[in-house]
């Protein structure tokens, strides 16, 4: 995973290219940090639909 993550920067880097270092640095680190907090938000759905999903698989198995 950590081989993707990378490649991601690299990509970014690439599309910032002709921008000045340090602006181009801001505009990625913003890029991964909005990232990041979708990442944590798209997390914590699937999380809390695993977590449902297990508890109605835990309701059937009473029911029976």
């Amino acid at each position: 995973m950590s081989g993707r993550v990378w490649q991601i920067v690299r990509d970014l880097e690439a599309d910032a290219a002709g921008v000045p270092d340090d602006v181009a640095e801001e505009m990625i680190q913003r890029a991964i940090d909005n990232a990041e907090t979708q990442a944590r938000l798209v997390l914590d759905a699937e999380r809390r639909r695993w977590e449902r999903q297990q508890e109605e698989a835990r309701t059937r198995r009473n029911m029976n």
